[in-house]
């Protein structure tokens, strides 16, 4: 209030009055709590595998985790095994859809036990003097039946015993027995003198590119021809043999072996490396409803870098104000650096047109049925057709009751209990007896 005061000191008015009223407190309303059902899908690439749904309350923040026993024993998650998922007090839910990609498990290839296979010395004796000697190769896990070579001693000594040994290599490479022996006795020429024989030792070399890369010595006996094998022990895993696998070592009754060495040539075995793919990450894209340039709605979905995945479009959000104009379904290709194309991911959409209802007649038609013979080209006039109904089907308007089906070529009769409440120009887009379309 103003107030003013005169020289002399009188104040008006004297007296200055506020009226009070109590606050009023406003009773908050209380936000009911229920429960947002959330579809979760599993895809292989493109291709749908399973689906669940998870229900989630209101106003709560949910980690939904990949359920095994839905998308099968057959697969296994690529990525992460769960999304979280946030649903506001209104109940919309961020994001909307959950999806997992999976990949097909692979079973292990059973590793096969490696043929090998194994030297085994073959020695001719004359009582304790080795009179030849040379090696025959047995495969890992079988018998192996060696034959005594006659041209060894032939014309000198006379074989004791059978001419055969079975030989068995288990599959560690152990054999059975591990050398064999054939006796021989001398044949008796009393003019003859015997030959002395004694041992030589032969160098065994094994080169890689001029490197030596194992060596042993090998018994040779003299006025013999031995058989060196390579040993597949000093190089299996690592090297490759490249030349012949045994060498024929003669030594003459002076000692003289020829060749002096014996050489097997090798080469590295070659390991391919490994080529790995570039890890993959989850990449945001944003996917939007227009009506034009309105927009509608919008939500953020994530897909796997490195890959193309198909997005689809989701009826819920428009299906009960638009129709969807162009493909539900739009690929969207992202990179291996995490960019996405196209970003964001557009629906367009069109609102759907009221159809305002013909009141109709006041009195009640006659019962009946209503038939149409005849041929329906020259007894109805044609069809207009009309807007889009939710359905997706094509309206059609007409100058009453009776239909003509195009489609089945045959007049069609309708009973006025089986069709719906009347409409002097707006014919039903589909009915229990026939289906109009274009």
């Amino acid at each position: 209030q103003r107030v003013t005061v005169s020289q002399t000191g009188v104040a008006s008015p004297s007296t200055v009055t506020f009226n009070v009223v109590p606050r009023s407190t406003p009773t908050p309303t209380p936000i009911p709590s229920f429960n947002v059902s959330i579809p979760v899908r599993y895809l292989y690439g493109t291709r749908l595998v399973a689906t669940q749904s998870v229900s989630i309350r209101n106003g709560t923040t949910t980690n939904v985790y990949a359920d095994a026993s839905v998308y099968g024993a057959n697969y296994v998650i690529s990525g992460a095994n769960y999304q979280r998922v946030t649903v506001s007090q209104t109940g919309v839910a961020s994001p909307s859809t959950v999806t997992f990609y999976v990949v097909p498990r692979v079973t292990p290839t059973p590793t096969a036990v490696p043929v090998t296979e194994v030297p085994v010395k073959v020695n001719y004796m004359d009582g304790t003097r080795l009179v030849a000697s040379y090696q025959e190769m047995c495969t890992t896990g079988t018998t192996t039946t060696i034959y005594a070579d006659s041209s060894v001693y032939q014309g000198r000594y006379i074989l004791q015993g059978d001419n055969w040994v079975n030989v068995t290599v288990n599959q560690l490479g152990q054999a059975s027995p591990s050398m064999v022996v054939f006796n021989l006795v001398p044949v008796q020429t009393p003019t003859t003198t015997p030959i002395p024989s004694y041992d030589v030792s032969v160098p065994v070399r094994y080169m890689c590119d001029n490197q030596l890369i194992s060596g042993y010595q090998e018994v040779c006996p003299s006025n013999t021809t031995t058989i060196v094998y390579a040993d597949p022990s000093v190089y299996e895993g690592r090297y490759n043999l490249i030349s012949d696998n045994r060498v024929n070592v003669i030594v003459d009754a002076n000692g003289n072996a020829r060749p002096s060495t014996v050489i097997f040539y090798l080469t590295p075995v070659v390991t391919p490396s490994p080529v790995t793919d570039p890890p993959s990450f989850e990449v945001p894209v944003q996917v939007e409803y227009r009506n034009g340039s309105q927009l509608v709605w919008s939500t953020t979905i994530m897909l796997m870098s490195g890959r193309t995945s198909t997005v689809q479009a989701d009826p819920s959000v428009y299906a009960s104000q638009y129709v969807l104009d162009g493909s539900d379904s739009i690929p969207v290709s992202v990179s291996a650096d995490g960019f996405a194309n196209p970003n964001p991911v557009t629906f367009y959409l069109y609102p759907v047109t009221p159809v305002t209802p013909d009141p109709g007649p006041t009195a009640a038609p006659a019962p009946g049925p209503a038939i149409i013979t005849g041929d329906p080209n020259q007894e109805l006039p044609k069809f207009i057709k009309g807007v889009k109904f939710q359905s997706n089907y094509d309206i059609y308007q007409g100058p009453g009751r009776n239909y003509y089906s195009p489609s089945h070529h045959k007049p069609v009769t309708h009973r006025r209990s089986d069709l719906p409440a009347r409409s002097s120009s707006l014919a039903p887009a589909f009915s229990p007896l026939c289906s109009i379309q274009p």
